[in-house]
């Protein structure tokens, strides 16, 4: 639940040139480390991270810095202090998550199943952002279904602070004063849930962040994580350190439910969630296979009549343009 909030005034001072004089401060994440506010002031909303007196701030200003100096961030953020500590500001992305998107497409109902092709483009577009991100020698290192929002202008990542560049990229004082520890507990590799469950720093890599993206694309497909966790002890839900020994473990991946079955998905996002890394394809990879899907099925559209209904052909599925447009 959001409530109105005011930010410190030398912050409000310093967004003022952007915002205009009298600009409207909506608090979204009540955090006691790092509050978030949506500022809106004319035509311009910005998201404002404040930091109370740490430097996790700090690092992710660097890196959103270093990645808009390679156009992995294409709009200008800002940053500057206060006085108890830093903020950062990057443009409020308007559009929906992956998840936000599938998630409306999951309540149609299991009549009409997921509307496949216009769902497979929400796929190719985080992805694809992925393999930029990693082209250019960059790791976001948390990735999970609310970190991709769909812009008119294209899949924009959010939340860098976690992020690793080339060397030098982030300051190593920052690196070290906030390092990567652990991320979302359904999407971590499961490398990155061994190292948190034996207390050991977990190390932020390309084949993690694509386990990530897998995960985060399945759970968006079928609403539930990837990996099958059984009941916690007693019959309670599972604790953050059970499902990560689920992960770490191997588990087998949850089933998908019957009205969700796409085996073509399927085929191209289980390798993607294995056990070990060297078995995971890149981010690229799995963005071509993703594309090539998403082609497929478009092609399967053209063939099919305006009142046709969704079906499934097997490596794609046939949905017509009018359906696909309710």
């Amino acid at each position: 639940m959001t409530t109105t909030a005011t930010l410190p005034p030398d912050v409000t001072n310093a967004l003022r040139p952007m915002v205009g004089p009298a600009p409207t401060a909506t608090l979204i994440t009540d955090s006691s480390r790092v509050p978030v506010w949506r500022i809106t002031g004319g035509d311009t909303v910005l998201a404002v991270k404040v930091g109370l007196g740490t430097r996790i701030v700090d690092r992710e200003a660097a890196a959103l810095e270093a990645l808009h100096a390679v156009d992995l961030v294409r709009e200008r953020p800002w940053h500057g202090e206060h006085s108890t500590g830093s903020w950062p500001a990057t443009p409020w992305y308007r559009g929906a998550t992956t998840e936000q998107h599938w998630a409306s497409l999951r309540a149609r109902g299991a009549k009409r199943g997921i509307m496949r092709l216009r769902a497979l483009g929400w796929a190719v577009e985080p992805a694809g952002a992925v393999a930029d991100l990693h082209a250019k020698r960059w790791i976001h290192a948390d990735l999970h279904p609310a970190q991709c929002i769909h812009t008119p202008a294209g899949a924009r990542l959010i939340d860098y602070a976690s992020a690793h560049g080339p060397l030098g990229a982030i300051p190593a004082d920052l690196l070290a004063a906030y390092p990567y520890t652990t991320c979302r507990v359904d999407c971590a590799a499961p490398e990155i849930a061994s190292a948190v469950l034996a207390r050991r720093r977990p190390t932020a890599t390309r084949a993690a962040d694509v386990y990530a993206l897998a995960a985060t694309l399945r759970m968006s497909w079928t609403g539930e994580p990837a990996v099958a966790v059984r009941k916690g002890y007693g019959g309670r839900p599972p604790t953050p350190a059970q499902r990560r020994q689920a992960i770490a473990d191997g588990a087998p991946l949850s089933r998908v439910p019957s009205p969700l079955a796409w085996p073509a998905l399927e085929q191209i996002l289980t390798p993607a969630l294995s056990i070990d890394p060297l078995d995971r394809p890149t981010a690229a990879q799995l963005h071509t296979r993703l594309a090539d899907l998403h082609r497929a099925a478009t092609r399967a559209a053209h063939r099919s009549t305006p009142s046709a209904t969704t079906t499934d052909t097997g490596d794609a599925v046939a949905t017509s343009p009018t359906q696909a447009e309710r």
